[in-house]
């Protein structure tokens, strides 16, 4: 499904985006597409992301300098 937002940009757009720059970063795993889905993939996937202490501590890590850069209010400013 492609959902576009108001601003323009596609949500669809973005979350590839997303899904990628997490998976470079060492912070998600492998991308899954509904296509070509089973409980068998998700379930290995599950698995995968859960026994990889390395990738949980980079995700945490990476949320901790997320949480740092005061998004929204940076947006804010940037806006007004």
């Amino acid at each position: 499904m492609h959902l576009p937002d108001r601003s323009g940009v596609s949500y669809r757009l973005a979350t590839q985006f997303l899904r990628a720059e997490l998976k470079r970063l060492g912070a998600g795993g492998k991308t899954l597409t509904r296509k070509g889905l089973s409980a068998n993939k998700l379930a290995n996937a599950i698995k995968n992301v859960l026994g990889d202490s390395g990738m949980a501590d980079r995700a945490f890590s990476l949320g901790q300098q997320i949480a740092k850069e005061n998004g929204v209010a940076n947006a804010v400013s940037l806006i007004e």
